[in-house]
């Protein structure tokens, strides 16, 4: 039998959480690592829609990208994921920083969304930087990450071709000169730019795709290699949609 500390053993051999950020919130958050684990959801975020789902499986635990505690709480409301999670019974594992970070995580399922090759860590980890198969304009590469990823982008256009491109999955805003400079790439693509990040940006292609566009993509692999790793163990994968529409 396979139990929740079982999970996060396997994990931490490919993600470990000790290289997860100092600010963040990772491993097992909610349940007992003792806990029996027959069946299991993988998803982006714990919300109710994907708490309903597990109730509805039979499930277990979630194992998240988002931990569902993140920030320090007084009180756990009655309407809260936290909440339901608890009354309902089911276990939450976050695999946040660490995942970005890691071999075949968020960041390498980015780059291979967008068809990059001979990706390159860089921003200690944080980041990728690899190269397209052929060399783009400004506005063709804007729309391949638009069609890639199927979401609508914001995009400052440079001067250049594109030939090598820089990714920092989420909110990676901040990242975008080290990874420009260090990966010495003609393009970025990030989640989330804080406007003063914009202004930033002058010769160099910028393309802004969405926090959960960027990071939904890690969700199918995550689920695979868990079933590849713990077989024994039911992994459903939960792709969901995002919180907000674009009108």
């Amino acid at each position: 039998m396979i139990a929740l500390k079982d999970i996060v053993k396997t994990i931490d051999s490919f993600a470990p959480f000790d290289s997860a950020e100092e600010w963040d919130n990772v491993g097992l958050l909610i349940g007992s690592e003792k806990t029996v684990v027959k069946k299991a959801i993988v998803a982006l975020d714990v919300t109710e829609e994907v708490i309903e789902l597990a109730v509805k499986q039979g499930a277990q635990v979630i194992v998240s990208h988002h931990p569902v505690l993140f920030d320090p709480i007084k009180q756990i409301e009655e309407d809260s994921v936290v909440y339901l999670a608890i009354q309902k019974g089911i276990a939450c594992i976050a695999v946040h920083t660490n995942l970005d970070k890691a071999d075949g995580g968020v960041n390498d399922c980015l780059c291979k969304t967008l068809h990059l090759t001979n990706c390159k860590p860089i921003c200690d980890q944080t980041g990728r930087v690899g190269t397209l198969k052929e060399e783009m304009s400004p506005m063709d590469f804007a729309k391949h990450v638009k069609d890639c990823l199927g979401t609508s982008v914001q995009a400052k256009l440079g001067k250049n071709p594109i030939k090598t491109v820089a990714v920092v999955s989420g909110g990676g805003g901040e990242f975008l000169q080290d990874a420009l400079d260090e990966g010495k790439a003609d393009a970025f693509v990030t989640g989330e730019m804080k406007h003063h990040m914009w202004l930033k940006v002058k010769d160099e292609t910028c393309v802004v795709a969405g926090h959960y566009a960027t990071e939904n993509v890690v969700v199918p692999s995550l689920c695979s290699l868990l079933n590849e790793k713990l077989p024994d163990i039911e992994w459903i994968c939960y792709l969901g949609e995002a919180p907000y529409q674009t009108v």
